[in-house]
């Protein structure tokens, strides 16, 4: 009965949301933590526990291929970005605990242009200006990391906040998109209210004209425009979508309206694909 419950609360909810569902996706991708689209598919991975592969799906969730980064471990992918040379960047920078000194983002050329089922990948290996412990007191942990965004020229990471209590911020920082040793710099924080673990950013990215900022948590969907540069969260325009909770964590735009969504596994369900249109 409590299943039945839970699958018309989330039936009703998802009909009064902005989300529209494109498809289920394989059981296989349970745990899916970021995505990209690229000409009518999108490129997916899965968070910790997989093997270094990419996934390309279409958007009826039917598997294409697979890709293997021979030179790269899963140790905790939460999520992928894409620049407009068609490099792509996978974060491995999942960091529940605030302790790993391990953080690395894979770079790899286009996959659609790799015709091998292997490629390698260059690292971009860094650390936190301002972490001093691993891990730091329970309300300074603003080390875990689910969203990433190429953009001009460099990488732009946003915090997944884990503070006890949760002070609702979540930071920026900016990396060279060059392999090599980096510490990050940290370019702004924003305050995201109410304050709550739900709101936490769990995926990012930008619109292709690069106006639009989206930035995702379970139950939210935050689009920042009208910025200057790079100074998104100095942005005039902040529009808040509210989002049926499921455990969120990966995001692209189609174009500059269209936005594709996809959650993880619920105890009652398939993880899904979801489009969502701004006005």
């Amino acid at each position: 009965m409590k299943h039945l419950a839970y699958i018309f609360f989330c039936s009703c909810f998802l009909a009064c949301s902005p989300l529209k569902k494109l498809a289920d996706l394989p059981l296989a991708f349970k745990e899916n933590s970021g995505i990209i689209y690229t000409d009518g598919h999108i490129w997916l991975h899965n968070d910790s526990g997989d093997q270094p592969f990419l996934y390309k799906l279409n958007l009826e969730g039917e598997l294409i291929r697979s890709l293997k980064i021979e030179n790269a471990k899963n140790i905790d992918w939460e999520d992928i970005a894409q620049d407009k040379a068609g490099n792509v960047y996978i974060g491995d920078f999942g960091n529940n605990y605030n302790a790993r000194k391990n953080l690395c983002i894979y770079k790899i050329p286009n996959p659609d242009t790799v015709v091998a089922d292997v490629v390698s990948a260059e690292k971009i290996l860094f650390s936190y200006p301002d972490q001093l412990a691993f891990p730091p007191a329970a309300n300074h942990k603003h080390f875990d990391l689910e969203a990433m965004i190429a953009f001009k020229d460099s990488l732009y990471l946003f915090s997944k906040n884990r503070t006890q209590p949760n002070n609702g911020w979540t930071k920026c920082y900016r990396l060279p998109k060059d392999s090599g040793t980096y510490i990050a710099t940290l370019v702004d924080s924003m305050e995201i209210k109410p304050h709550s673990f739900l709101q936490s950013i769990t995926g990012a990215a930008i619109s292709p004209d690069g106006k639009k900022l989206a930035l995702l948590s379970m139950t939210r969907l935050y689009i920042l425009h009208h910025f200057k540069g790079t100074n998104f969260f100095q942005a005039k325009v902040k529009k808040v979508y509210k989002l049926p909770f499921t455990q969120k964590e990966a995001i692209d735009f189609i174009d500059n309206r269209s936005i594709l969504i996809s959650d993880e596994k619920s105890p009652f369900g398939k993880p899904h694909l979801y489009l969502l249109k701004l006005p």
